[in-house]
């Protein structure tokens, strides 16, 4: 028996009557599902993990919520830096609720972060937090309705409930008032196409003995309410000319739904300065990953541009002098990205 289109369309006409546009449409019409806006992390190696290789996939997602999670100095607020600062770019407004206040000023500016068409403030408690997120949203929406915002929350495992302050809640209160807030604001995050970025901590947990013995603070509801759950990894230093000038942070998705989950990669951060593609495709270079790029390991690395120059460098010194500063670099970033490995760092 087939469906009569004049009763769908009856149902949909009562529905929109009584409830307004949101009270329901068709499957085909509705935009459910749909990333409509989305920025670059600014890091080559989390773009592509975050898009499973697949060029064109949306990356940071607006109107959801991301949950970056790892353990101390893993690159959880230099990572949200990056972001903020690609926000910067497509001219985004970045938010960032610093309730741990610990955040470098000076390395941000480094890195490139325009301070002062940055929002800051700080909270005490995840309840102040909420309270804060809706009325930044609230005011936002007044002054410049089209506007997109990303609001940062560094960190979610840093912020205690008001029941903790009091002595009358521990952790299990603490997931429930998360929960709570989640679940009110995941709908106008939706509607007003604001991204929740929150940064948080993880702790092992001594009674799982099989799987990921790792858990997040804040309970199961930010997994659960997420669009994307990154973790990142310390997997290492690196040096030039005998001192450590940077950091090897693998970065993997445990939740994506917007790509394939479960990709995994390794990137390089440089101390004080954020993510470096730069870096990444040098080191990419060094181990004979670039098929373009003849030479590497002991040998002197050497690169046909498109237009036929021919770079040649050894160390990064030398690619730091020769090859970034060139024209046609952004292609040799580009090949980079195609040739970075999924899995660990071999």
């Amino acid at each position: 028996m087939s469906i009569s289109k004049a009763l769908v369309e009856d149902v949909v006409t009562g529905m929109q009557t009584e409830f307004g546009d949101f009270g329901a449409t068709t499957l085909a019409e509705t935009e459910i599902g749909r990333v409509e806006n989305f920025i670059s992390t600014g890091s080559i190696v989390v773009d592509k993990v975050l898009t499973a290789g697949v060029i064109g996939k949306p990356i940071v997602p607006f109107g959801r919520i991301v949950t970056c999670e790892g353990k101390n100095q893993s690159g959880k607020t230099t990572t949200m830096i990056q972001v903020a600062i690609e926000a910067q770019r497509f001219g985004v407004l970045p938010i960032i609720i610093d309730n741990e206040e610990k955040m470098d000023k000076p390395m941000a500016v480094d890195m490139g972060l325009d301070i002062d068409n940055t929002i800051y403030t700080s909270c005490i408690t995840v309840e102040e937090t909420f309270e804060k997120i809706h009325k930044l949203i609230s005011i936002v929406l007044e002054k410049a309705p089209d506007k997109l915002m990303i609001i940062f929350w560094d960190s979610l495992g840093g912020t205690p409930t008001q029941g903790e302050l009091d002595d009358s809640g521990g952790t299990a209160t603490a997931a429930r008032v998360v929960g709570e807030e989640l679940r009110k604001a995941v709908v106008r995050l939706k509607r007003t196409q604001t991204c929740l970025w929150i940064n948080n901590h993880i702790y092992r947990d001594p009674y799982i003995k099989f799987g990921d013995p790792y858990k997040p603070y804040g309970g199961e509801k930010p997994q659960l309410h997420a669009t994307w759950r990154i973790r990142l990894t310390r997997a290492g230093t690196f040096k030039e000319g005998g001192t450590v000038v940077g950091s090897k942070i693998k970065v993997k998705t445990l939740k994506n739904n917007t790509s394939l989950p479960f990709q995994e990669a390794v990137g390089h951060i440089l101390h004080g300065q954020g993510w470096s593609n730069a870096y990444t495709t040098f080191d990419l270079a060094k181990r004979k990953l670039i098929e373009q790029v003849e030479g590497g390991s002991t040998k002197a690395s050497v690169w046909t541009t498109p237009k036929g120059e021919v770079l040649k460098w050894r160390g990064w010194a030398q690619f730091e002098k020769i090859v970034i500063p060139h024209p046609e670099f952004p292609e040799l970033v580009s090949l980079a990205r195609d040739a970075i490995p999924f899995g660990d760092d071999k």
